[in-house]
Parts: C-alpha cells; sequence; structure tokens
C-alpha cells in the first residue's frame, strides 16, 4: 500500500510526528480492515520512503519512526515488540507530487 505524505521533510519535529503517526495508523488500519486481512504474527514490515531525493542513511530510521508507530498501532502491537521486523528503505522518484511511503507486509 502507499501511504501519501504532505509535501515538506518526514522528520519535522514533536507536533509532525504525532500527526503522521495518527494519519497512518488511522490509514493502515482502514486498509486491513478493507481488504480484510487478518494478521498472524511474526510480520516483516517493509517501509519505502518515496521522494525526489535520497535521505542521509543515518536519518532515515529516525524519519520513519511515526510511521512505524503508526503501522504498529494499526496492528495492534508495540514498535519495539520482537514480533514484528522492520526494514527501512528509499526509492527515488523524479517528482515530488509521488512522495510517501511505500508499506508492504509480509507473514
Amino acid at each position: 500500500m502507499f501511504i501519501p505524505l504532505p509535501r515538506g521533510s518526514l522528520y519535522e519535529g514533536e507536533e509532525g510526528c504525532a500527526i503522521h503517526r495518527r494519519f497512518v495508523a488511522l490509514f493502515v488500519g482502514a486498509r486491513l480492515q478493507e481488504r480484510n486481512i487478518s494478521v498472524e504474527f511474526p510480520l516483516t514490515v517493509e517501509m519505502v520512503r518515496v521522494a525526489p531525493e535520497y535521505m542521509d542513511y543515518y536519518a532515515l530510521r529516525p524519519a520513519l519512526k511515526a510511521v512505524r508507530s503508526g503501522i504498529a498501532d494499526a496492528l495492534g502491537v508495540d514498535a519495539s515488540d520482537t514480533k514484528v521486523t522492520w526494514h527501512c528503505l528509499q526509492a527515488k522518484h523524479p517528482t515530488s507530487l509521488a512522495q510517501g511511503i511505500s508499506v508492504a507486509i509480509y507473514p
């Protein structure tokens, strides 16, 4: 599933992170419900940041923290739970209109 994000940085401070977390939790929860997907653990969650430019490797994980927390909320687990393996990746897209996070959840 692709989660579109508002233009600008993903790393926007406390208030921005809380907004992203709530948005992602609602978005992912709705998608799981709409597709009637039952969640069985352990899981692997792959988050791919899609943007016009690559982000520094060390800034990627903190930038995706709100997204990770939102997905964990939608799955009903803590973001640090060992039942879920998290992968953070990046992809470059030439236009900023396609900026967002691509999320894949695998058993």
